[in-house]
């Protein structure tokens, strides 16, 4: 696989990765060809510090770092990503899905795409798993190579950005992410990413290791941003990364 990591996704050199450039090749691997991401505040774009918008608020979208880490002549890589899914989550993912659908990807990213069908306000844990499941069954219109993230552990946020109300209980949380690991194992095009690795890690600042780079004790806090929930220009920058690279090697 080959990757660019340029003057955009540089970033990561200040935690402890060191920017490196290839050789573009004239056109990029099949399934990198047309990329197509959907998904909540994460993948849309989030600035804690203007959470209602603002001018920097795009410099947090998922889909600018992907692009840019990403070599070779393709199609730029789109986002149908919406900060508001968790209004209305399974109307406003059927939307996204749809669109992702009609746009015929080789390779789909949807890495907060199903937080909310655990998290949200006021549901039981029968409601939470019941609605998870809900959420699976639109993720299996995708059929192109997809990449799912698993569910963190947004306690530490409870309180600020995330309301009591809306947050499963550990029991719940850990059925849910099993239950996204048994669906995708059974779906040759579903690769699950990390998420809830990368949060634990950052949230405790303790190692943490992707791949063949390490953030040592101390740094990897970095990666998030001051709500403890989204990730920093940093952590994207490692996410567009490390993304590209749970691809399976079959697959580039």
């Amino acid at each position: 696989m080959h990757l660019l990591l340029n003057s955009f996704t540089c970033l990561i050199a200040c935690g402890s990765l060191l920017c490196a450039q290839v050789a573009e090749p004239d056109i990029a691997p099949p399934v990198f060809q047309r990329v197509v991401l959907f998904g909540a505040s994460v993948t849309d774009g989030f600035d804690s510090a203007k959470p209602f918008g603002g001018p920097e608020t795009r410099q947090y979208r998922l889909a600018n770092y992907i692009e840019a880490a990403l070599l070779g002549k393709r199609e730029p890589a789109v986002t149908h990503a919406s900060t508001l899914l968790f209004l209305n989550a399974k109307e406003t993912l059927q939307k996204q899905v749809s669109s992702v659908v009609a746009a015929k990807p080789t390779l789909a990213i949807g890495l907060d795409a199903i937080f909310w069908f655990c998290y949200g306000a006021n549901l039981t844990p029968e409601q939470r798993l019941a609605q998870f499941e809900s959420g699976l069954q639109l993720l299996e219109q995708i059929e192109c190579p997809l990449i799912v993230g698993d569910l963190p552990d947004g306690s530490s946020s409870v309180g600020g950005i995330l309301g009591k109300e809306e947050m499963p209980d550990a029991t719940t949380l850990a059925a849910c992410n099993a239950r996204l690991a048994d669906w995708a194992q059974k779906r040759s095009n579903v690769t699950v990413f990390p998420l809830a690795k990368v949060m634990a890690a950052a949230i405790a600042n303790a190692e943490l290791t992707l791949g063949s780079m390490t953030w040592p004790q101390g740094k990897s806090r970095s990666l998030l941003q001051e709500d403890k929930l989204h990730p920093s220009r940093l952590g994207l920058a490692a996410l567009a990364i490390f993304v590209l690279q749970s691809v399976a090697p079959s697959r580039v």
